[in-house]
């Protein structure tokens, strides 16, 4: 430890003298602060660099061309999925979608899973089957299953 000179970097950047322990000798006057700051701004700069690759970006996953046509169609209904169920609702998804008589007239089915306070139960499984003209969306048939157990619920939502 002899002939080692310490410094001690204050918040400011500046430098504080401290006498070696054994040699007595101070910090040479050619030394600024500038110089010390300079020095510990690029320490800091590669230290950042150094750990910048080693966290970990979770971006949100790619959703295929169906995912995202299947999203938008539920957004289109969702005023209509509200009006039958007054409750907040998961595991929303398309069950089946047929083509009407004409052209872009389509029926489907969608089923939600509705629950209460901060997903819990009671689960209530909701299939609501929507005739959708581009010019109107119509509800024509409600089937509710009432308290589903979260076994069923787990098998619902997984698919």
């Amino acid at each position: 430890m002899d002939r080692q000179l310490f410094f001690l970097f204050r918040l400011t950047g500046q430098v504080s003298l401290i006498k070696s322990i054994n040699t007595g000798k101070s910090i040479p006057k050619n030394t600024t602060d500038g110089d010390i700051s300079m020095k510990r701004f690029l320490f800091l700069l590669g230290i950042t660099f150094t750990f910048l690759p080693l966290a970990n970006v979770y971006a949100q996953s790619e959703l295929s061309k169906e995912e995202l046509l299947e999203e938008t169609l539920m957004v289109r209904y969702l005023p209509n999925i509200l009006e039958v169920t007054d409750k907040l609702f998961m595991c929303e998804r398309i069950t089946n979608i047929k083509r009407l008589d004409g052209n872009r007239q389509h029926e489907l089915t969608i089923e939600v899973m509705t629950f209460e306070k901060a997903h819990m139960p009671p689960y209530d499984l909701y299939r609501i089957t929507l005739t959708d003209k581009p010019d109107e969306i119509t509800v024509t048939k409600i089937e509710r299953a009432e308290n589903i157990s979260p076994e069923q619920l787990k098998k619902s939502c997984s698919k």
